[in-house]
């Protein structure tokens, strides 16, 4: 997903919003105006751009794959890359969520790379400011959605057939907040949602 600092947000960010804060250095950490997140094993938004630094592993949201294409094997040009959200988990759902409710919807492409001090080899992604992009003919990158739904009643939050356990932890974890606990939508998660969901249970 797609975070935001320094006053910046899914409602003000625009493609041509700075990358940092005037006067600050881009090498230092947790300076990104924009940068990518993933939730910590307390379910908490944190800044993947850090995880090297502080020793932890990133739990993405999806990892791109090229259809064919064999590990270890040099990527050739104009290959496509393909992401596959899994809208099971609570955090991508919350994100989604939030996207919506703000009117846009943002990812944050990051690949994991050995580099030295001011060098190293980097895979580069087209965008539509890319040079190759036009020297090449190969045109811009797109985004399509392929979306498949699930019948599921309202309180099977991560719409897996059946009403339990996993749904009240959900439920429980968005206490007071809005989103897809929100079963009455007055709001906010509360008692009547937690009896919402146990009337429903399987």
């Amino acid at each position: 997903g797609t975070g935001f600092r320094n006053g910046f947000s899914l409602a003000n960010w625009i493609e041509t919003s700075p990358y940092t804060v005037a006067g600050m250095s881009a090498l230092n950490p947790s300076v990104r105006n924009a940068f990518p997140i993933s939730t910590n094993a307390k379910g908490q938004w944190v800044d993947v751009s850090n995880s090297v630094r502080e020793r932890w592993t990133p739990n993405p949201f999806a990892v791109g794959s090229i259809d064919g294409l064999k590990a270890g094997s040099l990527v050739p040009i104009g290959s496509v890359l393909r992401f596959e959200l899994d809208v099971a988990r609570a955090d991508v759902q919350a994100f989604l969520q939030d996207a919506v409710n703000a009117g846009a919807l943002r990812f944050t492409i990051c690949s994991l790379t050995k580099v030295v001090q001011q060098g190293g080899n980097f895979p580069q992604f087209y965008c539509r400011e890319n040079p190759v992009a036009a020297e090449t003919g190969i045109g811009d990158a797109t985004l399509s959605l392929a979306v498949t739904t699930a019948s599921c009643v309202a309180a099977d939050l991560n719409c897996d057939g059946f009403v339990g356990a996993a749904d009240l932890s959900q439920l429980l974890a968005a206490w007071g907040d809005s989103g897809a606990g929100d079963l009455d939508g007055d709001g906010a998660v509360g008692a009547a949602d937690l009896a919402l969901l146990l009337a429903s249970w399987s």
